[in-house]
Order: C-alpha cells, then sequence, then structure tokens
C-alpha cells in the first residue's frame, strides 16, 4: 500500500475548508479533529466562522478550545450564562433570548474586536443600564453597528462613542433628552433606527440646540401621534440639516387626528434640503385607499348615474373614477411639484427632478410632442438625462437639443383606436388618417434602445395611452416599470365605454404600485386631464 495516492489524500484542502461550513462546530470536532494531522491542522487553520448556538455546547471542555477563537460572528439562541473570554476573535454577536447575566458579561477587555452588536428581546430594562454604558464610551473602539432593544439612559451618565455609526433603539420611556443624548454621545452616526415609541410626549423643551451633521438616515416609528407631533417632527429635522433619507412609520389606528399630508410635505421642503429618499408609510393613508378601491363598483355606478343626469360639467366625472383626490400623495422632493415645459398644454408636472441628477444614467421617454419641445429643452436643461421623444405627426426640433433623439414613430398598433376616439380625425386630412405613419409598440422600442429602467415617462398621445398602458402592464413585458408617469388622459365625451377604459387604467396602475401626486383639467378642453403619478410599491 507504500506510495499508492488514495482519493482522500488528493481531496484539496480548500474544499475541505469550505464544507466544514457547513457542519455543525460539535459534530465537526468529534467527527474530524485528532483523526489525523491534516485534518487537525485544518481546523486549526480555520478563521472567521459563524456560529449559531442553539445549545450551551460552550461549555464542553473538549470542543472549546478548538473553536471558540476562530468565530468571528456568534448568534447565541439559549438563556443559559455565557463565558465571553474564550471568544476573543469575535466581530459581530447576537443575543436573541438576552438575560442580564449574559449582557453584563458582554465586557470591552473580553470582545476587543467587536464591530456590530445584537440584543434583541430584552425582558428587563435594566439589563441594559451596564451595557450601555459601555457601548457609548471609547471602550467599545471598533463597535460601529448597535441594535438594543428597550434601551434605558442615565440622564446624568457621560456617553461618548465615536466609533458607533449605526445605531438601532427600542426604548423603554423615551424622555425629550433622549435625543440630545444620542446625538451628543454618537458624533459620528450616520444612521438612527427608533422603533416603537410608545405614549411618548411630544411636547420638547425648545430651548436648547443639538446638532448633529453627521446623520443621513433617520428611521422612526410611532406608535402613535399627538397634536404636537408638527413641533416636534419639526425640532427634530431642524437639528438634523444634512438628512438624505426618512422614513416615517405612524401606527394610525391608535390616531384620533388625520394626517395633514400638505403640511407634512412643506416641513420637508423647509426643514430637509437634502432629502433624497422618503418613505412616509401612514398606514391610515392606505387604508384610505384600499377601502376606496375596494368599493370602485359603487363609486362607478353613481359617478355614471350622475354622469347621465347631468348636464353641465359632465366631463369632470372622469376625475372621480381616478381616485380618491382628497387624498394625493405628498411630493417627497424639496423642489415640490413643477411645470417643466413653458406651455400649459405641452408643459408636465414632475416631483424631484434634481434628484436625478444624482444617478449614473437616467432614461426620460416623451410620447407626443405636437413640435412643441419645451418640455425635452427643460429636462436637457434640469439634467443629465438621456431623452427620447417619439411622434409620427411631427417635425424633428428646428435646432438639435442635447441629449434628446427624436424618432418619427408613433406609439400603438396602429391609428384605428385614436380615430374611434379622437373627434379631430374625422377631417380626412389629419395626420392620423396618413397611411405612411409608423407605429410600434411601447416594448418594441424600449427594447430596440436597449432600456430596462425608465425614469420619467411623459405622454401626450392623443387617445393612444390605452395602447401604451396595456403594453406596458403585459405580464410578458420584462421591462421595469417607470418611476414616475406624468400623462394627458383624453375623454372627449364620446360614450361611456370610453370612461371604463379610464377605470381600468387607472386600476392597474393602482395595482402596480402607482400613487397619484396631482391631477389638472386642462384649460382650453376640460375633457383632457393632466396626470402624475410616482410608483411607490414595487
Amino acid at each position: 500500500m507504500n506510495g499508492i495516492i488514495t482519493n482522500i489524500e488528493m481531496f484539496p484542502n480548500e474544499l475541505f475548508i469550505e464544507l466544514f461550513a457547513y457542519i455543525s462546530p460539535y459534530d465537526l470536532y468529534n467527527t474530524f479533529s485528532n483523526l489525523n494531522s491534516r485534518f487537525n491542522s485544518i481546523i486549526d487553520s480555520l478563521q472567521n466562522l459563524h456560529f449559531i448556538l442553539e445549545e450551551d455546547w460552550d461549555n464542553k471542555e473538549r470542543t472549546i478550545p478548538f473553536f471558540a477563537s476562530h468565530i468571528s460572528n456568534l448568534i447565541i439562541k439559549h438563556d443559559e450564562p455565557i463565558d465571553f473570554s474564550c471568544y476573543s476573535n469575535i466581530r459581530s454577536l447576537k443575543l436573541s433570548m438576552p438575560t442580564e447575566n449574559q449582557c453584563n458579561a458582554i465586557q470591552p477587555y473580553l470582545l476587543p474586536n467587536l464591530e456590530h452588536l445584537y440584543i434583541s428581546n430584552l425582558f428587563f430594562s435594566n439589563n441594559s443600564k451596564q451595557l450601555c454604558r459601555f457601548i457609548f464610551s471609547p471602550l467599545f473602539s471598533r463597535l460601529r453597528t448597535c441594535h438594543i432593544d428597550r434601551i434605558t439612559f442615565n440622564d446624568y451618565h457621560p456617553y461618548s462613542s465615536l466609533s458607533l455609526q449605526q445605531l438601532t433603539v427600542s426604548p423603554c420611556t423615551w424622555k425629550s433628552n433622549m435625543y440630545r443624548q444620542i446625538f451628543k454621545a454618537c458624533p459620528n452616526l450616520t444612521y438612527l433606527r427608533i422603533i416603537r415609541l410608545r405614549n411618548i410626549s411630544f411636547k420638547l423643551s425648545f430651548n436648547f440646540i443639538c446638532s448633529h451633521t453627521s446623520l443621513r438616515h433617520l428611521h422612526i416609528h410611532f406608535y402613535s401621534i399627538g397634536h404636537e407631533w408638527y413641533s416636534h417632527i419639526d425640532w427634530l429635522l431642524s437639528n438634523i440639516p444634512n438628512l438624505e433619507n426618512l422614513t416615517l412609520l405612524i401606527d394610525q389606528n391608535e390616531t384620533n387626528i388625520e394626517f395633514p399630508f400638505d403640511l407634512f410635505a412643506h416641513l420637508l421642503t423647509h426643514r430637509a434640503p437634502h432629502l433624497i429618499n422618503f418613505k412616509s408609510i401612514i398606514f391610515d393613508l392606505e387604508q384610505k385607499w384600499v377601502e376606496w378601491s375596494e368599493t370602485q363598483l359603487t363609486n362607478t355606478y353613481d359617478t355614471l348615474m350622475n354622469f347621465i343626469r347631468s348636464f353641465e360639467n359632465r366631463k369632470d366625472y372622469i376625475v372621480q373614477l381616478a381616485y380618491p383626490i382628497s387624498l394625493p400623495l405628498p411630493c417627497h422632493s424639496q423642489d415640490g411639484l413643477q411645470r417643466y415645459g413653458n406651455k400649459t398644454d405641452s408643459g408636465k408636472i414632475l416631483c424631484g427632478i434634481k434628484n436625478l441628477n444624482l444617478l449614473d444614467k437616467c432614461v426620460i421617454y416623451s410620447l407626443g410632442s405636437n413640435n412643441i419641445f419645451d418640455f425635452e429643452q427643460e429636462m436637457s436643461n434640469q439634467t443629465l438625462c438621456e431623452i427620447h421623444t417619439y411622434d409620427c405627426t411631427s417635425s424633428r426640433p428646428l435646432q438639435s437639443i442635447n441629449r434628446v433623439w427624436f424618432h418619427p414613430i408613433c406609439i400603438g398598433k396602429d391609428a384605428k383606436l385614436q380615430e374611434s376616439i379622437n373627434p379631430f380625425t374625422e377631417n380626412s386630412d389629419h395626420l392620423m388618417n396618413k397611411n405612411e405613419l409608423v407605429f410600434k409598440s411601447f416594448r418594441d422600442i424600449v427594447q430596440k434602445n436597449k432600456h430596462t429602467h425608465i425614469h420619467i415617462l411623459k405622454m401626450d398621445v392623443e387617445g393612444s395611452e390605452y395602447s401604451i398602458f396595456a403594453d406596458l402592464f403585459s405580464q410578458t413585458n420584462q421591462i421595469i416599470l417607470p418611476y414616475q408617469i406624468s400623462f394627458e388622459s383624453h375623454w372627449w365625451n364620446k360614450n361611456i365605454y370610453h370612461a371604463m377604459m379610464h377605470q381600468k387604467i387607472f386600476a392597474q396602475l393602482w395595482k402596480s404600485g402607482y400613487r397619484f401626486l396631482q391631477h389638472e383639467i386642462n384649460i382650453y378642453d376640460s375633457s383632457c386631464i393632466e396626470w402624475t403619478l410616482l410608483r411607490v410599491f414595487c
């Protein structure tokens, strides 16, 4: 047998190391340790191991010497006492069933390399007192991320941590000076998440300033809000001048007031000039949208009956088929809603255009121009986006516009639908009646341009919006839906089935995650309505 190389000997060490990652430490020890010098060497070389301790196996005297010093990520799912003196290499620690004994065992001199700490479901608030003094101190010099539930602060203890960058807390009680304590203790904090503020007093003492210039991300979950919420949020945002991302959750079922979105949007515009991403998850708003959508049949019947009985302003009823107009989504941008384009008819109202300049690449589609290109010109001036204009009834711009590509193509299968909808096509000389016009589907042009993302979709296509939306929402379409849509719908009061097509479009938009920012009736023709929608749910 001498000189014969067996299969196990040909197996490379690298594959053993990778396989060992899927074996529990106890089984690894009992199966491979002391098997031969090679396996002992492989086991001894293991570094940055990730272990989940379901039981107190670390007290087994034979196992712990082999693995404790090699563990970098440790999750403890038992409530027994634990000795961290053997775990000198830990960088990430999570306690799923924390006890006072376990919390007190977390000492800086035992865990000098700790970078991430997660402690959930503390049963007693006083468990965290000693630990907080360590967390918010120079002793954990490498700690960058911390999540600690039922946190307790001492009003008279000087907390300070220069290393902490991300903090998630769920306070037992909340006092007005806790903002100041956190801001002062963590000057380099960039992410703060405060969960489930229950029975909070919204009244703050405004005679002190605790500005925090490093904080970029703020996530707050209120159990409920009171009448002083505005001054509370106003004070908070005024002390975070460089905030870029805001998430606000409110359990609206505990709230006796209706949330004033317009007032909140104004507050964000004034206090958060650098806001990039705003997620306002107000459960009450979405609940009202859901309730509205569930009663669409009744709403449609009532609206159409009023339409039939009315002889004036009949065209305005189309809006009532679309969405609860008293509940628009506020624009998240500091610039608010703005019209882009000089003409009332050709300009479009959009939200957060300047945020597109933060992207490496952005794409805008403009469908329909009618030989007016002021929208494209302003988009070119305001953004660095790639802009594609499609219109088979228009000529190219007389002067070239930077980053604008004009395509003499109409969107849709053919002109038949427009001929049925558009009263102006009855004239045989109308351009839509020309046989030489080129029509392509929206899916085809996007695929030809090799675009997978569309940031702005602007449409004014004289009734062809139905064909475009049908193509856009096709299940076989691989296109990621546009982030923002601004389009003009056309009723022209021709027949009721046209109104039903409107409702189908709006229902599909809602199901696809779009919410209305605004609508505007065309001043030249009240049967034409401008809509602006933002996709907030995917």
